[in-house]
């Protein structure tokens, strides 16, 4: 089990940094991140919130129930230490298109973390 956070350090860990080239290498990654981004375009209503790039989301790691807040953002914008995190990293692209309660399982060069959509404010 991949313990990703300590307060101190979570932005720091890999499934926040940026990984473009290993989405771009990887069709099956890169249509996934597709997908999400033409999900994430197409919210319903104000009340249909979904993780979209702008929106500040809430996770909370399932393994020990320790929380996360950041900003998805395009990869220009990307400064993971002031928790704006990139689109194309792992946990980023995961998040694209998720609902308040969804639930994410990053597999993460073989370890594997668990995380819940706890919160979402768009812009």
């Amino acid at each position: 089990m991949l313990n990703v956070c300590s307060r101190s350090n979570c932005t720091r860990q890999p499934i926040f940094q940026d990984a473009s080239q290993r989405i771009l290498l990887q069709p099956q990654r890169l249509q996934s991140l597709l997908n999400n981004l033409d999900s994430a375009s197409h919210q319903r209503s104000r009340f249909d919130a979904c993780v979209r790039i702008g929106s500040t989301v809430t996770l909370r790691q399932r393994a020990n129930g320790e929380q996360i807040t950041f900003q998805v953002v395009t990869p220009q914008r990307a400064v993971p230490l002031n928790h704006k995190i990139s689109i194309l990293s792992p946990i980023g692209s995961a998040v694209l298109g998720c609902h308040r309660g969804a639930r994410i399982k990053l597999d993460w060069r073989g370890q594997e973390s668990c995380w819940e959509v706890m919160k979402i404010n768009s812009k």
